[in-house]
């Protein structure tokens, strides 16, 4: 089955003249109702569109790794933009 990311939520962080930031959680909708899946975010970074400080609605997700009991019935996410509500 297909999944969507649904939403990102980025960790704040320090100025540090970078265009990585650390990925706390990934929302994903296109689960089957009683199957977990979920989106392993262990050392998960995402990008930025830039490294000047400032805030950030858009970021890059690299390809996502699918955990959970069922996870081997999905595909697995590719690269993608996940932006913020406005």
């Amino acid at each position: 089955a297909d999944l969507a990311v649904t939403g990102a939520t980025a960790v704040d962080r320090l100025y540090d003249a970078s265009d990585k930031v650390d990925i706390s959680a990934v929302t994903i909708s296109g689960v089957r109702a009683g199957e977990d899946v979920f989106v392993d975010t262990t050392g998960l970074q995402g990008t930025l569109e830039n490294a000047a400080a400032g805030s950030y609605l858009d970021v890059l997700l690299p390809q996502l790794t699918l955990t959970g009991a069922a996870s081997a019935n999905y595909k697995h996410l590719p690269h993608l933009i996940c932006r913020a509500p406005r």
